[in-house]
């Protein structure tokens, strides 16, 4: 679920359920029956479940990715017709533009186990991103326990939690993975708290199939199958282009065919952050996915033609990764049956990815910019902006302390008298500027070193005037 502006849970409120995953016995970490039939093992996921008493109980096994939990919980082993398994936990991906303000539940635990003897089942998964964590309520992905303490079946594992946001103000003790309780109770799941800007491969956010992944050291045709991710993964950081670089496309806008694109050549000597999408499903199915990963700067170039990727691989590729050879990659923008397409969002952040692909694999490369840090403070600016450390007041992801001026602009003369928009006007007429931003804040009136007059003492507007019409 993507919200363009806050969510807020109130006190008695609930995101999530208990038991939404994997059934009783089933999911790749279901709990196993013993020899006997009964006192079943825990499932597992973010850890492993619980063995029970009974012989050959075992608990069932991890799974997963601890940074970009994606799975159900797996349902606890059955104790024959004493009484089955508890239900695995559900999954809740949530990105957040604003804040999420919890002071109720958000969870997906696994559910305790039905009737004596049997499993618990394992903790499900929750990945959060937001600019801002905060309330007193709690946010969960336990196992499930075995049923009343009586006998000897084995507890859920806890399940896996990845939170990325800008501020986290919610009390760590709240955020919890907890391995259910039985003969052998199970073990802890995952927690992971990151800012976004420690996101792996300065990704802010990623959507629909798209998952970040590391890759093996081969990532040719069928080395790395999934028919239900698209992998993206970081290849070069703060890399300086070596030699010009050809693109694809450049410009913002849905591209569905060839003669669509806008190739261009990246200078030598310009820095970039280089990501890959790889999609490649198992056994040359034809399978259809959809995704799209948001980016912590501007997109400065994308490769979509197997020429273009080959060309690049040697100089923006991962090294000691083997890529794929000749054209089996990159996009069939031409092929009305693969119907691929892709997108550049309006901001740049922003790449979306839709197509079918069966034969071939499907790789996309996106170059942005590398993200900046203007006012010095060990935050990237997006993180300023997000948390409201910082203003934007134009909207184009640059803190206003790093700009001459943010505000509304006034142009007066005999001819001229415009207000809510920078015009143009001659260099040797003055610009009346009247600021939205109070005084005495940094970084607003004082750093605009074009003025006449100075910032008047005191809280208010600030009024001076311009040399020229600089305004931006």
């Amino acid at each position: 679920m993507n919200v363009t502006g806050n969510v807020i849970v109130e006190g008695g409120g609930i995101i999530g359920d208990t038991g939404r995953g994997y059934p009783s016995a089933d999911g790749p970490g279901a709990g196993s029956t013993g020899k006997n039939g009964v006192n079943a093992g825990g499932a597992g996921y973010g850890g492993r479940g619980g063995s029970g008493s009974d012989p050959g109980a075992f608990g069932g096994p991890e799974y997963g990715s601890a940074e970009q939990p994606i799975d159900f919980g797996s349902g606890g082993g059955n104790a024959g017709g004493v009484g089955l398994g508890g239900q695995g936990g559900g999954s809740i991906r949530l990105t957040v533009a604003g804040e999420i303000v919890n002071n109720g539940l958000i969870v997906c635990n696994g559910h305790r186990a039905h009737g004596s003897r049997a499993g618990g089942g394992s903790g499900g998964s929750l990945w959060l991103r937001a600019a801002k964590l905060s309330g007193i309520g709690r946010i969960a992905a336990n196992g499930g326990s075995y049923n009343d303490g009586c006998c000897g079946a084995g507890g859920g594992a806890g399940g896996r939690i990845a939170i990325y946001v800008c501020d986290q103000l919610l009390d760590p003790d709240k955020i919890t993975a907890s391995g259910g309780s039985g003969y052998r109770n199970g073990e802890p799941g995952t927690v992971v708290i990151r800012e976004p800007d420690l996101l792996p491969a300065g990704i802010v956010a990623v959507y629909g199939h798209v998952v970040v992944d590391e890759p093996p050291n081969n990532i040719e045709k069928d080395s790395w199958e999934s028919s239900t991710m698209i992998r993206v993964f970081t290849e070069r950081l703060d890399y300086v282009l070596p030699q010009p670089l050809a693109v694809d496309a450049t410009k913002r806008g849905v591209y569905r065919a060839s003669k669509e694109l806008t190739p261009d050549t990246l200078p030598a000597r310009t820095v970039v952050n280089s990501h890959m999408l790889h999609f490649d499903p198992f056994e040359e199915q034809i399978t259809k996915l959809a995704g799209a990963v948001t980016f912590d700067s501007d997109i400065l170039g994308v490769m979509v033609d197997a020429r273009t990727l080959r060309d690049a691989d040697p100089v923006v590729g991962r090294k000691n990764v083997v890529y794929p050879m000749g054209l089996r990659s990159g996009l069939e923008l031409d092929n009305p049956e693969a119907i691929d397409e892709f997108a550049i969002s309006r901001d740049r952040r922003t790449l979306s990815y839709s197509g079918n692909t069966g034969e071939f694999l499907d790789q996309i490369r996106i170059l942005t910019a590398v993200p900046n840090d203007c006012n010095g403070n060990q935050v990237v600016d997006i993180c300023d902006i997000l948390t409201g450390r910082s203003g934007d007041e134009n909207n184009n992801n640059i803190p206003d302390e790093c700009e001459d001026f943010q505000g509304r602009c006034v142009y007066q003369d005999a001819k001229v008298k415009a207000k809510g928009g920078c015009l143009d006007c001659p260099a040797e007429r003055g610009c009346e500027v009247v600021s939205e931003v109070p005084c005495g804040k940094p970084g607003r009136c004082e750093r605009s070193l074009k003025t006449e007059s100075a910032c008047p003492s005191g809280p208010g507007s600030c009024l001076y005037k311009m040399k020229r019409c600089d305004c931006r």
